[in-house]
Order: structure tokens, then sequence, then C-alpha cells
């Protein structure tokens, strides 16, 4: 959890902005601020979950954070501590069809198949 500090400008708490509550929440600008503020869709809530922020948006139905955060950088193959992507837990949260495919769209971005590094089977 993050402890709140004390803004010099204002003399008022801040909050600094929460990637994991930002994904539990729905809320696509403290998605935002918690990326500006150097946190990233590839971190991990704690080991024993090993739950990523997308998995955490799957999870909580997240829909805007969700539709928000594919259009950033992150590796759609992450695992859980379950072994589970956040596509399984989109599909197993019966998410909106067009997250699903965003998330499956990164995993199999356009032209995937014809990378030259991909073994010929």
């Amino acid at each position: 959890m993050v402890k709140s500090s004390v803004n010099k400008k204002t003399g008022h708490d801040y909050e600094p902005p929460d990637i994991f509550n930002a994904a539990r929440n729905n809320d696509p600008f403290e998605l935002a601020a918690a990326i500006q503020d150097g946190q990233t869709l590839e971190d991990v809530e704690d080991q024993k979950s090993g739950l990523t922020p997308i998995h955490v948006a799957c999870i909580h139905h997240s829909s805007e954070f969700l539709r928000a955060a594919v259009t950033m950088n992150f590796d759609a193959w992450a695992r859980d501590a379950n072994l589970r992507l956040a596509l399984d837990h989109a599909r197993a949260q019966n998410l909106p069809t067009d997250i699903q495919e965003a998330l499956f769209g990164k995993m199999y971005p356009p032209g995937w198949a014809d990378d030259p590094v991909l073994p010929i089977r």
C-alpha cells in the first residue's frame, strides 16, 4: 500500500497514484498518472499471486482501464502464479469482446507469423 504524503504546494495530503488501485477501480486517469509516476503494466502486485495490473483489471471487470491499457506496451504473455494469462481472466469473466480481441491482438500482433525468428515447423 502506498503511503500518502503532504503536497508541498498545497499543504494537503497527497495520495500518489497506484496502478493496482486504478486497475481495481476502473480508473484510466489514475492509470495514466501511475505510468507517468514510473509504474508499469508489468509490475507484479505480490509474488504469491503474480498478478499484473492487466490481470487485476480483468478480474475486476475494469473495462475502461483495459481499453486504455491495451494501447500501451506490456507483456501480454505474462502469467500469474496459477499460470493464467490476462486473456484467460478476461474470458473467464466474460469481458466485452473488444477487450478480449485487443488482448489477443497484443499476443498475436499483425504479421507475427512472418517473424523470421519463429521456428518453421
